[in-house]
């Protein structure tokens, strides 16, 4: 058996716990979210998620900066990309509707708790990765009104709108068990969102 260092596998621990986090707040909402929850999920003692984060608190804010991390991923990828502003902005809508797929859905997980948590220390990982994300959609449908791709002569207003429209669509696609159904809301999402920029 190969020797893991023990730095790594105190990495490999949080990385364990974090992961049960977002499925027990994916499964049965924050409300389920306690230490001893978390620990029975990753197969633990409440010791070890008490090492780790301290408190319910401690948990919370680690817990919305690991949901953040794939959408600030996905965000890095739609900035440094070129090309079509439009397959771009269909590859973002298709990148969402990822992130809000059971059974582990960090958009949901974040939603929740923008939602549910006002604690202030919980909350900046989450404006911090809202402000992120913004910029970068705002940059993207910029770069596709001077393309004339669409119509976006306020880019910052059109990126708002455009978040909206996803996140609202994503919530009915959370209600949604069937696959084949969330591709279908996320087609009409993407239809909805060009014919919004197109026709504005």
């Amino acid at each position: 058996m190969p020797h893991v260092p023990a730095q790594q596998r105190s990495q490999d621990r949080r990385a364990r716990l974090l992961a049960a986090a977002l499925e027990t707040a994916v499964a049965g909402g924050l409300a389920e979210l306690s230490l001893q929850h978390v620990a029975d999920a990753a197969g633990l003692a409440k010791s070890v998620v008490l090492y780790y984060f301290g408190d319910r608190t401690g948990l919370l804010v680690d817990l919305a900066r690991h949901a953040s991390a794939p959408l600030l991923r996905l965000h890095d990828e739609v900035r440094g990309a070129q090309g079509d502003p439009r397959g771009q902005l269909n590859e973002w809508i298709a990148g969402m509707f990822a992130l809000g797929a059971p059974p582990a859905s960090p958009w949901l997980v974040t939603a929740m708790l923008w939602t549910e948590i006002t604690d202030p220390q919980v909350r900046m990982p989450l404006q911090a990765c809202e402000k992120t994300c913004r910029a970068t959609l705002s940059q993207l449908l910029d770069r596709g009104h001077v393309q004339y791709c669409w119509h976006a002569p306020d880019p910052d207003l059109a990126a708002l709108v455009l978040r909206a429209l996803v996140d609202g669509m994503l919530l009915r696609a959370a209600r949604e068990p069937d696959a084949q159904a969330r591709f279908v809301l996320q087609n009409q999402c993407r239809g909805a969102a060009l014919d919004a920029l197109v026709r504005r």
